[in-house]
């Protein structure tokens, strides 16, 4: 099979949103490695404001689809969802995509993101909501603790649950080397949550009611639903830099006017 030669000035090599993003605003393309896309519990990028993509305001996980649309049509995101590994050597990126090609890229300039892992992990243990009152809250946290630092609550998901119920993720930041520990397990996770929810008197269904007429709760009941774990990433340039750079206004840029001027008529 013949090898594929392209040749570009600028080339853009990531993982994350900060690429994407990158190459939207420099008009120029990217190759995505291992992608490691967000979600909207991602709370160091759910701060941004990605309401000029024409999407809801704090939702990266709609910025990542909306990027890798405009990119693809673009033509800026090169072969997504082919790529399986890459070297870099003598001004050319190897490529080896899934059908055993070779794709060589010559550059003269090529920006890097997303290499250098800082050794921890963002980790995020859901739980469904099966038994417990309705309450306000959004979030509560442990500022003192790494371990389930944060409890997010959000609007069950659920098929035929009431979107009243919230569910929660308990986040926390761990080192890899523990990731397999016991004592971060999501056993332990569980305690740890009702424990924090004990202590912002968050309650379960109603019991009885004592002698003096108030009401005897039980504990909530919650129910673990999966783990998600992200690796922390020290990037070159930070999304923050990327998110205020001004824009190229390129085909990426006037494909993304159409899209939005067309979807809100």
């Amino acid at each position: 099979m013949t090898d594929i030669e392209l040749d570009y000035k600028n080339l853009n090599i990531g993982r994350t949103l900060t690429c994407l993003l990158y190459s939207f605003k420099t008009d120029t393309p990217c190759i995505l490695t291992d992608p490691l896309p967000p979600f909207k519990f991602d709370e160091n990028i759910s701060k941004f404001d990605f309401s000029f993509l024409g999407i809801n305001k704090n939702n990266p996980h709609q910025a990542w689809d909306r990027l890798c649309f405009i990119l693809s049509m673009s033509g800026l995101l090169l072969f997504p969802h082919s790529v399986t590994n890459y070297r870099v050597e003598n001004k050319r990126v190897t490529l080896f995509v899934n059908n055993n090609q070779k794709i060589n890229i010559k550059y003269k300039k090529l920006n890097t993101f997303d290499e250098i892992e800082s050794g921890w992990s963002y980790v995020y243990d859901f739980f469904d909501w099966k038994s417990g009152s309705l309450h306000d809250n959004d979030f509560v946290q442990d500022v003192e603790d790494n371990f389930i630092k944060k409890i997010i609550f959000y609007s069950s998901e659920r098929e035929r649950v009431n979107k009243q119920v919230k569910d929660l993720v308990g986040i926390s930041y761990l080192n890899n080397v523990n990731l397999e520990d016991m004592e971060v397990s999501p056993t332990y996770s569980r305690l740890k949550m009702l424990r924090m929810l004990k202590d912002n008197n968050i309650k379960g269904r109603i019991s009885g009611y004592n002698s003096r007429g108030e009401g005897v709760y039980t504990s909530p009941i919650i129910e673990f639903s999966k783990r998600i774990v992200k690796p922390d990433i020290k990037p070159k340039i930070s999304l923050k830099e990327v998110y205020n750079m001004p824009v190229k206004k390129g085909y990426s840029w006037k494909l993304l006017e159409k899209i939005i001027r067309d979807t809100s008529t």
